[in-house]
């Protein structure tokens, strides 16, 4: 079960992804990818399978990352074939789609006879039109994980989450993580397919998908961490902020 984080505006990304995949290494350590974009779909995209020669090409590259808000990460367990190489590796690119899927979905690696069910993802939502085909995609991929395709032809970033793969989201970061990054973090129910122009908007679903929440209870909270600014573990407010 691969590792997932993404979020926006962060700071000195390299420390920060050390520290998210440090803590997400129980989830996979068979290779490791992160894929940074703007509103333009523009992007650049670092991986390899080792974790070190990601963290250095970072290290380097922190100037042209700067005008790309938006990252996904992920951090691969290899299950179906255990193949480990760069190919399989997230973001998986198939054409004009770029995928970070978490999960298992054996029935499309037999389907279309591929090295991964992850390629297969890829494969199936770049050679079929969304529009057209939206309801047998969202069918198919049923249980398959949690899945962000990012097709550029059409301009859509896809998503959806199934009930057995846990998510945490934080409001006042905006990162969303396989595990609880932070103390502020909480668990992101079920979410259907999903198509949307913008990747941020993602982010204001999110916000709606804890019932517990009530007006109060959000305002209380606001209240509360901003008399505790220093939640993170490790201290490392100090070194990067969102």
């Amino acid at each position: 079960m691969c590792g997932i984080v993404g979020g926006k505006n962060l700071l000195s990304i390299d420390e920060f992804l050390d520290f998210a995949w440090d803590s997400l290494k129980i989830r996979g350590e068979d290779g490791f990818g992160v894929i940074f974009f703007d509103n333009k779909l523009n992007y650049l995209i670092f991986k390899d399978i080792n974790k070190e020669n990601v963290l250095i090409h970072l290290k380097e590259n922190k100037e042209k990352i700067k005008k790309y808000p938006f990252f996904l990460a992920h951090n691969r367990k290899a299950s179906l074939g255990s193949l480990i190489n760069y190919d399989l590796t997230h973001p998986i690119l198939y054409k004009n789609t770029i995928l970070i899927h978490n999960g298992t979905k054996l029935i499309l690696q037999k389907l279309f006879d591929m090295e991964s069910d992850s390629l297969a993802i890829a494969y199936l939502l770049n050679e079929l039109k969304l529009k057209d085909n939206g309801k047998f995609i969202e069918k198919i991929l049923d249980k398959a994980g949690i899945i962000f395709g990012f097709k550029r032809e059409e301009r859509l970033f896809i998503f959806q989450k199934d009930k057995t793969r846990s998510l945490y989201f934080s409001k006042k970061k905006l990162i969303f993580s396989s595990l609880p990054l932070f103390e502020d973090m909480k668990k992101v129910k079920e979410f259907s397919f999903k198509t949307k122009n913008n990747f941020e908007d993602i982010f204001a679903d999110f916000k709606y998908l804890d019932e517990s929440e009530t007006k109060e209870n959000v305002n209380k909270k606001d209240i509360d961490e901003n008399v505790n600014e220093d939640i993170f573990p490790l201290n490392f407010t100090k070194i990067w902020r969102a």
